[in-house]
């Protein structure tokens, strides 16, 4: 117990990759940047603990997508 491996899914890898890439120092950050949410919700979904209501993933996505792509980088994952 506490030590049980899950996937991650692809997409919250990505996600978090695309932080780093686009300079967003995390889950606090990235909450604020998406309106208030609280960093321990932001994190739960990053680290596949808890699923994103589509509305809040495909804003995730599109934040991330414009960031990414003003540095010429994309991941597939994120696509909305």
């Amino acid at each position: 117990m506490g030590n049980e491996k899950r996937d991650i899914p692809q997409w919250c890898k990505d996600a978090k990759k695309a932080m780093i890439d686009v300079g967003i120092s995390g889950p606090k950050e990235l909450g604020q940047m998406l309106g208030g949410h609280r960093r321990e919700y932001i994190s739960a979904i990053l680290n596949g603990r808890v699923l994103p209501s589509d509305e809040l993933k495909n804003r995730i996505c599109i934040l991330l997508n414009e960031r990414l792509s003003a540095r010429g980088l994309r991941y597939s994952s994120l696509d909305v």
